[in-house]
């Protein structure tokens, strides 16, 4: 329940978002129904905090716009008094909740006697009251704007049941005259959350992504070299994994468990390939030796044409693509206001995204090399930041304050013009109206020069 009023309100806030940008003019009215308002606008809640323009500060900008609200609530008496307000029509069905009669007699506006008498003991109760605590699961009671009185009403929920529903094409052309294009929303949904080759491989491990990624590439570097056995390459994943596995498992015996998973998900899968000793001898034993296998590349390269797929999405839709910053573990802890330490980390984990872009450009593939690099400074900025706070996630707002804070450290070979600069020129590319190759080129030196400014500044310091 409580998840699905978050969700409501994310989509609500979004949708006040959208209507306070000046560059979005064109809408159309609609009604929002909200349900479980009850537990949003609590009232016991927003009178301990005092905090009342929380109920404005989500209502009045959809209720300036002309929007219309449906809400809904489990107990009526849970209902802050100025939420009421902006209520013009109730319905009400069967409660024998003392407390929810009474706050419903004075939402609905009950005050007709119930006929025993002024003096009687029941002389307060109304005559609605019995009659609410007593309906039935297809009545209700309503009060309405344009009238005094509530009355009673009787619902066919067998009629609706049965009603003939809109065909997906009626329901398309419908909703086109209310300003949504569900044709185009539904195929843009389906490409976000259409999995990649690391999600289909590793399935429930796929949240240890990340650190299958540098395990991998750790090895890849060493594995032309032999050696590298089974005992070896699990002693390395499990040390890669611990610090994420270690706070969701309960026991290193787990930890251990989910890496011998992991480990012979790498080898099914094809990401490590077996290979043998070519010197052994003809009575010495045959030890296992493994290399990095194809199916990386395949799903590096499947990781890739995702995180274009989507960003090409958001623009096209108007939204400001950001790259995911997503929960991503951090193998060390660094001292708060450390930012030399943290930019050293940083570069030494992205010197090898920029030698990638190299790599690619070198065999030939430009458009690969191209979508790691038009954003490789943005997210250089991102994990800095996370680093540096040791937070998980990252706002805009604070992202550009930190790199202001960035260009005023001593030292630093930047300015803030110099950054945004970096940050806003190949944000966007347009593949199909573009020489890729002299494109690749292009953004590789532009994104080398950051990169070599920044081991300039570590190396002047370090001697320091």
């Amino acid at each position: 329940m409580v998840k699905k009023t978050f969700i409501t309100f994310l989509i609500l806030s979004k949708i006040i978002h959208y209507l306070n940008n000046p560059q979005n003019q064109d809408y159309c009215n609609k009604f929002i129904a909200i349900p479980y308002v009850d537990l949003f606008f609590d009232n016991y809640f927003i009178d301990r905090k005092s905090d009342y323009g929380k109920i404005n500060k989500f209502l009045d900008p959809l209720k300036e716009k002309g929007f219309g609200f449906i809400f809904s609530a489990n107990q009526a008496h849970y209902l802050h008094k100025n939420l009421v307000n902006y209520f013009e029509n109730f319905i009400a069905f069967n409660t024998r909740d003392k407390r929810d009669i009474a706050a419903l007699s004075s939402f609905m506006n009950i005050q007709e006697l119930k006929g025993a008498g002024y003096y009687s003991r029941s002389r307060n109760q109304t005559y609605q009251i019995p009659y609410i605590k007593n309906l039935k699961n297809n009545e209700a009671v309503v009060k309405r704007s344009d009238m005094e009185q509530v009355f009673p009403v009787q619902i066919e929920w067998e009629a609706i049941k049965n009603a003939s529903l809109m065909t997906s094409d009626e329901i398309i052309t419908f909703m086109e005259k209310q300003g949504y294009d569900l044709k185009d929303a539904e195929q843009k949904l389906l490409d976000q959350i259409k999995k990649t080759i690391f999600e289909k491989d590793f399935g429930a491990y796929s949240g240890f992504t990340q650190e299958i990624k540098q395990f991998l590439e750790t090895i890849s570097t060493i594995d032309q070299i032999g050696n590298l056995y089974e005992k070896k390459l699990k002693k390395e994943l499990k040390t890669v994994i611990y610090p994420k596995a270690s706070r969701h498992l309960e026991s290193k015996v787990e930890v251990k468990k989910v890496r011998d998973e992991i480990f012979q998900i790498l080898i099914k899968q094809g990401y490590l390939d077996e290979s043998h000793s070519k010197t052994a001898g003809g009575s010495e034993s045959m030890r296992t030796s493994y290399s990095v296998g194809p199916q990386y590349r395949k799903a590096l390269e499947d990781e890739f044409e995702s995180d274009y797929s989507i960003e090409t999405i958001e623009s096209d839709s108007g939204t400001p693509f950001e790259f995911s910053t997503r929960d991503q573990p951090r193998n060390f802890i660094i001292e708060e206001k450390n930012l030399r330490k943290a930019i050293a980390l940083e570069d030494g984990k992205f010197s090898y995204e920029h030698f990638t872009i190299y790599e690619f450009i070198d065999h030939q593939e430009f458009k690969n090399a191209i979508k790691v690099a038009h954003n490789l400074v943005y997210r250089f900025f991102i994990e800095l930041y996370k680093h540096y706070y040791n937070v998980d996630k990252v706002e805009n707002a604070d992202l550009e304050n930190f790199i202001e804070m960035f260009v005023s450290e001593p030292g630093i070979p930047f300015s803030k013009e110099d950054i945004e600069n970096f940050l806003d020129k190949y944000s966007i590319v347009d593949f199909d109206h573009t020489n890729l190759n002299e494109k690749a080129l292009e953004i590789y030196d532009f994104v080398s020069i950051f990169f070599n400014k920044l081991k300039l500044f570590l190396r002047k310091h370090k001697k320091e």
